[in-house]
This record gives C-alpha cells, sequence and structure tokens, in this order.
C-alpha cells in the first residue's frame, strides 16, 4: 500500500490535510500531483494528474515550492547517507 499524505488548498488561508491509498500509482516524493476533493464531503478525494492546477495562486505556487524545496533537502541528505 502506498499512502500519500498531502494538502489542499480551499482557499490562500485555509490548506487542509489528508491521506489516501495511490497504490495503483508510480509517484515520487516531491513531485506534485493534483488531487481533487470532493467540495461537500472532504473525505471523498482522488488522484487527478500530475503537476499544478490551471487555477493556482501565487500563494500556493510559493507554498508547494517551498515544500518541493524541503523535500528535495531531505532526499538528498538521505541519498548521501547511503
Amino acid at each position: 500500500m502506498k499512502e500519500i499524505k498531502y494538502e489542499y488548498f480551499i482557499n490562500d488561508s485555509l490548506i487542509l490535510r489528508d491521506s489516501e491509498n495511490f497504490s495503483f500509482m508510480d509517484m515520487e516524493k516531491g513531485i506534485p500531483i493534483e488531487v481533487l476533493v470532493h467540495k461537500e464531503n472532504q473525505d471523498v478525494s482522488f488522484y487527478w494528474k500530475n503537476g499544478f492546477s490551471e487555477n493556482v495562486t501565487p500563494f500556493q505556487l510559493l507554498y508547494v515550492r517551498n515544500k518541493m524545496k524541503k523535500a528535495m533537502t531531505e532526499i538528498e541528505k538521505a541519498m548521501s547517507k547511503k
């Protein structure tokens, strides 16, 4: 099982966290994906596509880039320990 933890934006001031079993996907840490979440039932979510939404705001883009930078630093540290 590949449980992926993700964050999603309701708007620029509300960021929620959840997780989903994406065992059917071949994903790598630090690569952004687009997850769709049902507006009326936040327990319903699913993978949509790799990359960013066309509707991403400057705040959201900066937020994701900072998360990606942190993930890449963690990956580089792990690789240097091997």
